[in-house]
């Protein structure tokens, strides 16, 4: 009877106050460890919690509520508050899984219905505590979920409220209260509409409801309370799209278009998701709940000696796998959501939550069945029963120990990780102009990051924080000029000219805040902002400045501004900042010290994780880096270019910018031609620079430009294509400053200045744009002087002369192509364009004729015979051509349409 009492005691106290314990002790251990700052992955949650993200909401619509209180409290306080709610959601949430754990049944299998007795079949082991604290500290002490418990991510609210929804589940089965069906039907709502993850586990509740309940599941009565609840949960869906409509001025519109994108973005989100990514987490957590939810018969049957042990043997080896297979799982082995989704491990912390949970149902599982083998007075099973015992006994132990020795040691890491980001954000400050600027970025990461830097010191900053990726749109403007009063903004400058390009606006925007304020880029970049600024680095920023009128490439720095830059970078990177400094001895080191910690998971096979901050700060560092020394190398100063390229590779050894740039630099020092290569093979340059996914956009944004004529040309091209025609120049510029005895080059940027010239676009009045003709003649005279039968040098300078009025001198330029090229009727065509400008008719007739002959289908020919013949009321062969040309072209031509006009025309007026 003692002994029953003492179970008895020992089960309630599991049940009722264990949770408890250790929901607070877990608790205790993440305010220890407790971040008090914001980290890298908090950045974008705590921006939108404190409005600065202009309608693009990367919290839950709980935790924004959940926050809203605290949004009185100074910025340098938020997030700390908000990381203290995601300590104590942590804390909640594994005290629902410890009760959880403590309410799982024990009489899914036999051995199982004849160790336990009790009518709810909870676990009554002397032990029974200990599958709680294991399940608890499975989870608890589990990388992401630790980090997730310290950070102000918000990722803790998805998951106490899937907790709660398991926990609805099992507080039913065993007292059959309803209300925990109500309970269950409205958090289940709540989180449908919270977080797209839970629309892919909301199956998987549905399923549990109809396994508990059985046909009582289908009863009107019940499907009409579940569905009432639900609903009211699901309202939280139309959150955002009320704030977004009120924002809007109520409008409808914006309301009907944000829930239709929530609605898109959470079924995107989950079927991008690998079909065999989703079959391997569920496999390790989704089946081992599926079948400890089974109630599995004796013997299936066969009652015989060899049948019962076959049966038996095969129920214990299946949950002894489950059991190690969850334990690696918790370990973060291969096959854990934070190694197989690097980088989004967090959005499936319930993956984690369910495996705890199996993981504490297996231990139990093996504490009741092989408990009873200790009473036995037979050796062999009692043997039997110890070992198993202190095997499960010791995984129970040994898990949480070698998890908190690895993680704890990762906290740390990531501690001191995320000081040195710090760091590099107080130099960024540090080359800001303390009365005040506009900083722009187009990494929204790293400006969101630097504003919180620069707010934690000071509340009223005297900066704007400018996302130049959104500034196509009116409404994040409009959004500016309500954050930042004290800068005046007005909306005159978004009158642009009707049917201008959209990228037109914000580059006015940027020439109207420029009147009036310091424009700082935080990184290097390029693209139609750069069209009519170009950046003047100090340091790790880019004031921008307008381009001087009449010039097309970036003003080179004077001796003080040399002198300022090399002062700043060779005490940045030889030891003043003791962030990089250690990065770079790490690089140079090339080695990587292993402790026991690190020793005992490549035992266990687990994977070792990239470390993430380190290289991003030897990214932007080193890209940096290497622009200074491209500046440089363009103002002729190659030795010293040459060295910070080299500091550019110490600093990040994959940087292929400065590999190329450094390789340049000594050829040049060596007065070694560069040579340059047909376009077919720039894929072989593309390898060599390891582009790859992003292409060379990205590959420019992480690394920096490349100062080499062939991947300068090739940049032309692709900025020409772009309409990015300013630096589409600047790279033929510096393409003919390091090769100037290549002709192809001048041909090409004779074309491309009269292409400028012909087929503007909106940009293009930022640029000198007057000469471009002129300055094509004069490149290809360059090429006609020492290659005098350059076809293309006669034909790019025929046209410019046309362009510019001088249609004496295209038609002799295009002669002399002729005399060349007797078959090419494109000149020909020029040529009698030109005859007929100079009103020389015949000899425009007889190149006409020329080329109607040769091409029957060449409609510009017959169109100008019959303007020939219309000016010498020749009212018959006009008619002719004019007919002949309609019947080649389409006739819904606005030319067509002409031509038809003046033959009717015509034709009224003759006799």
């Amino acid at each position: 009877m003692t002994n029953e009492t003492d179970q008895y005691r020992t089960v309630k106290f599991t049940t009722a106050k264990l949770p408890w314990i250790l929901g607070l002790a877990m608790l205790a251990l993440y305010l220890a460890t407790l971040n008090h700052w914001i980290t890298g992955n908090s950045v974008y949650p705590m921006a939108d919690v404190c409005g600065w993200t202009q309608g693009m909401h990367f919290v839950d619509p709980i935790f924004f509520l959940v926050t809203l209180p605290l949004k009185v409290l100074p910025i340098s306080k938020l997030p700390l508050a908000l990381n203290l709610v995601s300590a104590i959601c942590a804390g909640v949430v594994l005290m629902n899984l410890a009760r959880s754990v403590s309410l799982l049944p024990h009489d899914r299998t036999h051995d199982q219905r004849e160790n336990e007795h009790n009518d709810a079949a909870l676990n009554s082991h002397i032990l029974c505590w200990l599958p709680p604290v294991f399940a608890v500290l499975a989870l608890g002490l589990e990388r992401t979920f630790w980090e997730s418990a310290i950070e102000g991510t918000g990722k803790m609210i998805i998951l106490l409220l899937f907790s709660y929804c398991v926990r609805c589940i099992l507080e039913f089965r065993l007292s059959g209260d309803e209300k925990w069906m109500s309970r269950l039907a409205l958090t289940l709502g709540l989180s449908v509409a919270n977080n797209w993850i839970m629309v892919g586990f909301f199956p998987m509740f549905i399923v549990a409801t109809i396994w508990i309940k059985g046909l009582k599941a289908f009863e009107s009565g019940f499907i009409k309370r579940m569905f009432l609840y639900g609903a009211v949960g699901l309202l939280l869906l139309f959150l955002y799209p009320i704030i977004n409509g009120h924002s809007h001025g109520n409008s409808g519109s914006i309301f009907w278009q944000t829930l239709r994108n929530e609605l898109l973005l959470d079924k995107n989100t989950l079927l991008s998701i690998p079909k065999k990514l989703l079959l391997t987490m569920a496999s390790v957590s989704i089946l081992p709940v599926f079948i400890m939810g089974i109630k599995w018969a004796s013997y299936f049957g066969d009652n015989s000696p060899f049948g019962i042990f076959l049966a038996t043997a095969t129920f214990h080896l299946m949950h002894a796998m489950f059991l190690v297979a969850g334990i690696w799982v918790a370990m973060d082995s291969p096959i854990s959501p934070r190694m197989l989704l690097e980088g989004y491990g967090s959005f499936f912390l319930p993956v984690y939550l369910l495996v705890a949970l199996s993981l504490g149902y297996f231990l139990a599982y093996f504490q009741v069945v092989f408990g009873k083998n200790l009473k036995q007075k037979e050796i062999l099973p009692q043997m039997l029963g110890y070992l198993v015992s202190w095997i499960v006994t010791f995984l129970a132990i040994a898990t949480p120990i070698i998890m908190f020795g690895r993680n704890m040691k990762h906290m740390k890491e990531e501690a001191a990780n995320n000081a040195d980001y710090e760091s590099i954000m107080n130099k960024i400050e540090e080359s800001l102009p303390p009365k005040g600027a506009v900083i722009m970025s187009d990494d929204i990461f790293r400006l969101m990051y630097l504003r919180f830097h620069i707010s934690q010191k000071q509340q009223n900053s005297p900066y704007m924080y400018v996302d130049t990726s959104s500034l196509l749109g009116v409404d994040y403007v409009e959004s500016l000029k309500k954050d930042y009063p004290d800068f005046g903004i007005s909306m005159d400058w978004t009158k642009i000219p009707k049917g201008a390009s959209q990228v037109l606006m914000p580059v006015q925007f940027l020439g109207y805040l420029q009147e009036k304020h310091d424009l700082y880029y935080i990184h290097g970049s390029f693209g139609y902002y750069f069209e009519r600024f170009y950046g003047e680095q100090h340091g790790l920023v880019y004031k921008m400045l307008p381009f001087p009128e009449g010039v097309w490439d970036a003003v080179l720095p004077n001796e003080s501004m040399i002198a300022e830059n090399n002062n700043f970078w060779t005490k940045f990177c030889d030891g003043e900042n003791e962030t990089l400094h250690k990065l770079i001895t790490k690089n140079l080191a090339r080695t990587v010290k292993f402790d026991v910690w690190d020793k005992l998971g490549k035992l266990l096979r687990l994977k070792p994780e990239k470390e993430t901050v380190g290289p991003l700060i030897c990214t932007y560092c080193s890209r940096a880096v290497n622009d200074w020394g491209v500046t440089l190398m363009r103002a002729g100063k190659l030795t010293e270019a040459n060295n910070w390229f080299k500091r550019a590779m110490e600093i990040n050894t994959e940087n292929g910018s400065a590999f190329k740039n450094a390789k340049v630099a000594e050829r040049l020092m060596e007065s070694n031609p560069i040579p340059i290569i047909p376009q077919l093979q720039i894929r072989s340059l593309e390898n060599e620079l390891g582009i790859r996914g992003g292409g060379w956009s990205a590959a420019l944004f992480l690394n920096g430009p490349i100062d080499e004529p062939n991947y300068r040309i090739n940049l032309s091209t692709r900025f020409g294509v772009g309409g990015n025609w300013r630096q589409a120049v600047q790279n033929l510029h510096r393409s003919i400053e390091i090769a100037p005895e290549e002709p192809m080059l001048k041909i090409q940027l004779a074309k491309m200045l009269y292409d400028i010239k012909t087929d503007p676009n909106w940009l293009t009045t930022y640029l000198p744009y007057t000469n471009c003709y002129k300055e094509a003649i004069t490149n290809a005279d360059y090429v006609l002087d020492r290659y005098p039968e350059s076809p293309t040098g006669f034909f790019i300078k025929s046209l410019s002369l046309m362009q510019l009025g001088d249609y004496a001198g295209s038609a002799k330029t295009l002669s002399r192509l002729i005399e060349l090229q007797p078959t090419n009727a494109a000149a020909r065509l020029d040529r009698a364009i030109a005859y007929l400008q100079m009103t020389n008719l015949d000899a425009a007739k007889r190149d006409y004729q020329d080329v109607a002959s040769s091409n029957p289908k060449a409609s510009a020919a017959y169109f100008g015979l019959a303007d020939i013949a219309y000016r010498q009321k020749d009212t018959k062969g006009a008619l002719q051509n004019y007919q002949t040309y309609l019947s080649i072209v389409p006739t819904n031509t606005m030319e067509a349409k002409r031509v038809m006009e003046r033959i009717e025309e015509m034709k009224a007026a003759a006799p």
